[in-house]
């Protein structure tokens, strides 16, 4: 299992700030046993987002997000993230309460299907929402 961790926002970008949170992040992946393959930095845009989060879900089993989830109109991590999961940002809210927890929720999203075809999914292969979701 590889992780990548994508620090989002302009300053850290400009430089303006140091981003001290992709390597505590590293570390206690670390201590987990999971090592970190890949440290993106992405400034507050909506294409460079789509772009870092679909490259790290190709090339890694985990990846972790900071920054880019204030209440300011350049904080865009949600949109980014319904947009590489194809949906509206709007369903996001709905899907989750529908199925009732995140892993029962990625699945539906990522294979169009319901509440209980994802359920079973998921307990067919153990938990392994990897597999699971893969299309």
């Amino acid at each position: 299992m590889l992780a990548e961790v994508i620090a989002i926002g302009d300053e850290l970008t400009s430089g303006q700030r140091l981003d001290t949170n992709s390597q505590w992040l590293s570390r206690e992946l670390g201590l987990l046993g999971i090592p970190t393959g890949y440290h993106t930095t992405v400034c507050d845009t909506l294409e460079a987002g789509v772009e870092a989060f679909t490259a790290a879900a190709r090339r890694t089993q985990v990846v972790l997000a900071t920054g880019g989830l204030g209440p300011t109109a350049d904080d865009l991590t949600r949109d980014v993230l319904a947009a590489v999961a194809g949906v509206d940002p709007s369903e996001g809210a709905r899907i989750l309460e529908q199925a009732g927890d995140l892993k029962t929720a990625l699945v539906m999203t990522k294979r169009a299907v319901s509440v209980e075809t994802a359920r079973r999914l998921l307990s067919d292969h153990d938990g392994n929402v990897r597999r699971a979701i893969q299309a």
